[in-house]
């Protein structure tokens, strides 16, 4: 299978924000589904982004964004995200939230004709308070070459390996961008 590789790039927060790596990591969640094959449970990495409103921008859409292959290997209509309940103490719980992914067999989700990337509209608990980044954040070539991304740049990617966490909380990994050229950022 031909793997590509999203970038997102983020401008950088107001001094009132929560810090960038933070605020990623409360909107990181893991995802399980029944796989295609039997007896076989996928797991995948999520993030949501919050989709301004046109009428009233203070309000907005969750969006789920993931790489495609995830949501395509998750057998039937519902996947469960993993998420996060904090308690008094601080600590936290995880629990298990459906999500449709299809409907009657359909995709609800959409998928990037270039890229191993899909976003779908999903509903949250009220209990999930999330500060979100927008997906205005989602950089395009001409904001990429002004940031003057280049090869040997430090990267910070945010996942769930095996058994990452037992609170629900993705690991992040760093990295450097070893390649070139960058852009256009379609293959």
């Amino acid at each position: 299978m031909k793997l590509f590789y999203f970038l997102l790039v983020f401008a950088s927060l107001s001094a009132s924000s929560q810090e960038l790596n933070t605020l990623l990591m409360n909107s990181t969640f893991e995802i399980l589904g029944q796989s295609r094959e039997p007896g076989k449970i996928n797991n995948g990495t999520v993030f949501i982004m919050g989709r301004p409103m046109k009428d009233d921008p203070a309000r907005g859409y969750n969006v789920l964004i993931t790489a495609a292959h995830v949501l395509d290997e998750i057998a039937g209509d519902d996947a469960m995200l993993l998420l996060r309940r904090k308690a008094t103490d601080g600590s936290y719980t995880k629990y298990q939230y459906a999500v449709k992914i299809r409907r009657l067999g359909s995709n609800v989700y959409v998928k990037n004709a270039d890229a191993d990337v899909t976003a779908m509209y999903v509903n949250l608990p009220r209990e999930l308070a999330l500060s979100l980044l927008t997906t205005e954040r989602l950089v395009d070539d001409a904001e990429f070459q002004r940031l003057e991304i280049h090869p040997g740049d430090e990267l910070l990617c945010l996942g769930f390996p095996l058994f990452a966490d037992t609170n629900g909380f993705p690991i992040l990994r760093s990295g450097k961008i070893a390649s070139y050229p960058l852009v256009p950022l379609r293959p």
